[in-house]
């Protein structure tokens, strides 16, 4: 038998396995550690604020033990350095004191995404400074974030109307406050979410920006027929890149669901001579501002609002600009209630 010799070093320990060996560290002491910073930075308080400051830390505690080794166990080594123990105490502070779950879901959603960012990195340092700011605002104000998010700054892959009133309900609308006032905007760019267009700058009108995006799904359609009169001499040619029309079945429409897209289908079908004809074509063909409005306005009632809020003169909505912290705080919220999975490494 063939005699095998271990050494090692000082302050060092040998371990001898057949197998495999995990050196991360228990649920138990991950959840031993959290506890611990809590109660070593807790300031004396009195014995009722101490009882439910006691039961909203173990609750805190337990989601974010479960969180994390349901969804990332070989992060949990990490609870051992002093930064993550720093931002787990920030975590658990800001619960203890308000005890607001929608509060509580955001903070160990940070925590989590913070926990497997690499230290002294972009994505650690805003994450860090997400975690402070993050309490400080309302739910509202979260939202806003995710609304310019969502509108702004999300290529939404949409290619049909079904997926297109999901996008309007759940992705526009899902979040658009009630109700919202210029101290929502002013509170957002004091914190350091968002900045201020310069004077006399803003978005495009929400119309446009829909249209650019997703004006395929706004074709009126048209019949074979009146492709042929359009196009007497390469009538085959363009058949080729046309489709059923989304707004009418029993017609057809150009398969493209925006310009960029359009002048791809062109390229790639070799029919760059017809390209002004058929762009010229494709914008006749498409619902007009007032039709898109009304499209936009059935879909969901307060469409109406939202574009006349942006187009409004003494509106913010359609004039800030996320900051790094402003978009890690409106993906958190944005993939918490789509239940998608956006990358702040896309946006930092």
């Amino acid at each position: 038998m063939e005699i095998q010799k271990q050494e090692s070093g000082d302050n060092s320990r040998n371990i001898q396995i057949n197998g495999n060996v995990s050196c991360g560290i228990t649920y138990s002491e991950a959840r031993q550690i959290a506890l611990d910073i809590f109660n070593a930075n807790c300031q004396k308080m009195t014995q009722e604020a101490v009882r439910v400051s006691e039961m909203r830390a173990n609750e805190i505690v337990n989601d974010f033990t479960k969180k994390l080794f349901e969804e990332h166990p070989e992060l949990s080594y990490k609870l051992q350095e002093p930064s993550i123990q720093y931002s787990t105490f920030s975590v658990i502070k800001n619960y203890v004191k308000t005890g607001d779950e929608d509060l509580k879901k955001r903070l160990l959603g940070m925590l989590i995404h913070r926990m497997g960012a690499k230290e002294r990195s972009m994505e650690q340092i805003v994450l860090d400074e997400a975690i402070e700011v993050l309490p400080k605002l309302t739910q509202d104000q979260v939202d806003i974030l995710s609304l310019i998010l969502s509108c702004i700054h999300i290529n939404h892959i949409i290619n049909n109307i079904d997926k297109f009133k999901d996008f309007i309900n759940n992705k526009i609308i899902a979040f658009y406050p009630v109700h919202t006032s210029d101290s929502s905007y002013s509170h957002l760019q004091y914190t350091g979410c968002c900045t201020l267009l310069s004077e006399g700058s803003t978005y495009k009108p929400l119309i446009e920006i829909i249209r650019n995006r997703y004006g395929g799904l706004f074709y009126k359609g048209f019949s074979l027929e009146i492709l042929k009169q359009t196009f007497p001499n390469d009538f085959d040619k363009v058949k080729s890149i046309t489709t059923i029309c989304q707004q009418n079945p029993n017609l057809l429409q150009l398969n493209a669901l925006n310009e960029s897209v359009l002048d791809n289908v062109i390229k790639t079908h070799n029919i760059d001579n017809l390209s002004s004809q058929i762009k010229k074509y494709s914008k006749q063909n498409q619902m007009s501002d007032e039709e898109l409005k009304s499209f936009l306005f059935e879909t969901n009632p307060r469409m109406r609002e939202l574009t006349e809020e942006w187009k409004g003169e003494r509106s913010n909505i359609k004039s800030i600009t996320l900051t790094s912290v402003g978009f890690a705080i409106a993906i958190l919220n944005y993939n918490l209630k789509t239940k998608d999975n956006i990358s702040l490494n896309w946006f930092i």
